[in-house]
């Protein structure tokens, strides 16, 4: 908005908080011109919704001069944003890496981090939604072992119906090894006791386990 107004005193004669329909295309165009980023006239036009309704531009009659050609023009060039690129995928061996560290380790809480990991990996679990597991347990038969937890809090839970039902996770303990990383995962927690959160942050200094959950971040 501080662009606009600057523009509007160098372009225009007339009060910054009354502009026409014109006033505000031909800035699209001047946004285009000078190479502003893609998403600046997409930012602009929500911006200037917010003004309309925060600071209450008497004068202005929001649905004309947002006409279809100045939302047009925004999402023209909003169009022309570089295209996203997703993170590469963990390769086999990154997660191998990670099951030797989950199962060899002798620093047991690289165990338990390490086995958090795989267990997003492997039960196909956002970071957000695994950091909001209740409970989580380990079911074996035979060979075979499973890792089972039940989460309270998921990006998916938008109603209030979903807001109040466990979202299930399910996954396989055990990769490439002989022995199942699971297990070691299990019983890495069990180490320091741990039950919510699901992977708390790491304190380097005390070398304990903190009351928070680990962030993103921490984890890369």
């Amino acid at each position: 908005m501080a662009r606009f107004f600057s523009w509007m005193v160098h372009h225009r004669d007339t009060s910054c908080f009354r502009p026409s329909e014109r006033d505000l295309y031909e800035h699209m165009q001047h946004l285009r011109q000078i190479g502003a980023g893609a998403t600046a006239a997409s930012h602009f036009e929500q911006a200037f919704r917010m003004c309309h309704e925060v600071l209450g531009m008497l004068h202005v009659d929001i649905k004309q001069v947002l006409s279809p050609r100045v939302t047009g023009a925004a999402h023209t060039m909003f169009l022309s944003k570089r295209k996203l690129v997703q993170a590469p995928a963990f390769s086999v061996h990154a997660i191998k890496i990670f099951e030797d560290v989950c199962l060899n380790s002798e620093s047991m809480h690289k165990r338990v981090i390490a086995g958090a990991l795989m267990f997003c990996v492997f039960a196909c679990a956002r970071w957000f939604d695994a950091m909001h597991i209740d409970d989580i347990w380990k079911n074996v038969f035979s060979s075979m072992v499973l890792l089972e937890a039940d989460c309270s809090k998921h990006k998916t839970s938008i109603r209030k119906e979903s807001k109040t039902r466990l979202l299930p996770f399910i996954c396989l303990g055990r990769f490439l090894g002989a022995k199942s990383w699971g297990a070691s995962f299990m019983e890495a927690r069990d180490h320091f006791g741990l039950s919510k959160p699901f992977l708390p942050s790491w304190n380097e200094s005390t070398q304990t386990f903190g009351k928070h959950r680990m962030t993103t971040c921490e984890a890369t």
